[in-house]
């Protein structure tokens, strides 16, 4: 699961492009993952692209760069382009950028385990019952699997992550928006309810506790941009 997460700032944006903000994206986007195709991370990934592609107006061109444990991929997105513009999503995504450029992947990985595991206890939780209730395993997550199960959704026999880890829901939103399979995409009132009532009331929380904890570094700037990314589809979906 570490994998995942350490590669959540890869999956979420690599854009690949030196237009300008204001006037973007003037062509088709590169989204590069670091990892193999099917897997979580690529599952993230193509969740957050079938979004840009609906708001941006622009294709998405999800890239598997594979290799060197992550380090080709992750190589290429520090290379990627700043965004020439002053928003607070342009700044995020810069900042992340900067920190991609720089950042060993084994540091990363320590700091993924310092953050979200711990010894005991983690400093941060990524699951949505935790934010919710205070407690793992209680009634949100009964929840949850009632409404996948009502969606035609469930976790698969091989899956170990709980429903309401942060990474399973994009993974769900990602189906919900862009199908799967013989699957069509779900009508835009039922990405909005299910992101309202799964993600919207305690992703923005975490994100912001993984900002101000003082073991994070780099995984500060994936906060910062994946509040900036979650607000641009919280308005987009409360426009529609």
């Amino acid at each position: 699961m570490h994998r995942l997460i350490r590669s959540f700032a890869a999956a979420l944006l690599a854009l690949v492009a030196g237009a300008a903000f204001a006037a973007y994206p003037e062509r088709p986007i590169t989204l590069i993952v670091p990892w193999g195709a099917g897997g979580g991370t690529d599952a993230v990934a193509r969740f957050f692209g079938a979004y840009l592609e609906k708001d941006l107006g622009q294709p998405i061109n999800v890239v598997n760069r594979t290799g060197g444990n992550g380090v080709v991929g992750h190589s290429a997105i520090a290379q990627a382009a700043p965004i020439d513009d002053t928003t607070p999503f342009a700044s995020a995504w810069n900042r992340l950028v900067a920190a991609s450029g720089v950042m060993d992947a084994s540091a990363a990985a320590q700091e993924f385990t310092d953050l979200f595991i711990g010894v005991g206890r983690c400093d941060v939780n990524l699951h949505g019952s935790h934010w919710k209730v205070g407690a793992m395993m209680e009634r949100p997550l009964a929840e949850l699997r009632a409404e996948l199960a009502a969606l035609g959704l469930g976790r698969r026999a091989d899956v170990v992550m709980l429903e309401d880890h942060l990474s399973a829901l994009f993974e769900t939103m990602r189906i919900l928006v862009a199908g799967k399979d013989d699957r069509p995409p779900s009508a835009v009132a039922v990405q909005r309810d299910f992101f309202e009532r799964q993600i919207g009331s305690w992703a923005f929380r975490c994100c912001a506790a993984i900002r101000e904890s003082t073991i994070a570094n780099y995984y500060r700037c994936v906060a910062e941009f994946a509040e900036q990314f979650m607000a641009l589809d919280r308005d987009a979906l409360a426009m529609e």
